[in-house]
């Protein structure tokens, strides 16, 4: 009898640990999971909303993919059709086949974006209105920021500074610690509308970047800087 439970247990441990596997190994997605069709008609949804372009940490696009989770188990996903536009994303109850969220378990979100093709956690920031966890006929809307999975942020050995913040003419990128960088490291500037007005590559000797933006419209942008080892985001304004 005790080697049975001996055994129970170390199987319940075995698929603890290839479901934990599962869930943060996500591979990149641009189309709605085929797990989803399960859930059409869905019993009692909870509406998840949220705005792609107020996202720390990505750069949203157009075709970007935003999924819920129950464990390992997608029980609703949106295709973003507009960044600026709040995306409404129906997570879903207990239905037929049990599947599904059931009330009172937390919702954890993922974000595929096409930008750089990477799978990022969200976490909200502020909750605006509901909670994290699910609720039939609910609603959660919040600002979120986004953890990647897979891919290596900002380094803490790796200080990045932009200045001056708002820019009118030279913005100045600032890479302490620059030999943890390695490999090129380009440079993106993103309009409001998702365009590419810059892109730049620099060599990691180069501790000192300055990027000429007197010829930009006013306006809000998205610096992005990438290497092998780091993924950089700022929002940048352009007086």
């Amino acid at each position: 009898m005790i080697t049975m439970k001996r055994i129970f247990i170390t199987l319940s441990l075995i698929l603890l640990i290839f479901t934990g596997s599962v869930i943060s190994q996500s591979q990149f997605k641009t189309t709605i999971p085929d797990e989803i069709h399960l859930l059409q008609n869905p019993f009692m949804p909870m509406n998840i909303l949220l705005i792609p372009e107020a996202i720390d940490g990505i750069v949203s696009q157009q075709g970007d993919l935003v999924l819920a989770f129950d464990g390992s188990t997608c029980v609703g996903a949106a295709i973003v059709k507009d960044v600026k536009e709040v995306v409404n994303l129906v997570a879903t109850s207990t239905d037929k086949v049990n599947k599904g969220y059931k009330s009172g378990q937390l919702i954890r979100l993922e974000y595929h974006s096409t930008y750089d093709n990477k799978v990022y956690d969200l976490n909200p920031n502020k909750i605006i209105m509901g909670t994290m966890t699910y609720e039939e006929l609910g609603t959660l809307y919040a600002e979120f920021a986004a953890n990647s999975l897979g891919v290596n942020d900002q380094s803490n050995e790796t200080e990045i500074k932009v200045y001056p913040n708002p820019v009118s003419e030279q913005l100045h990128i600032v890479l302490k610690n620059s030999t943890q960088v390695s490999g090129s490291i380009e440079l993106r500037l993103i309009n409001i509308n998702g365009s590419v007005v810059l892109s730049k590559k620099y060599n990691t000797n180069q501790n000192l970047i300055n990027l000429e933006v007197n010829s930009l419209p006013a306006g809000e942008y998205t610096l992005v800087l990438v290497s092998q080892d780091v993924k950089f985001t700022q929002k940048v304004i352009k007086k």
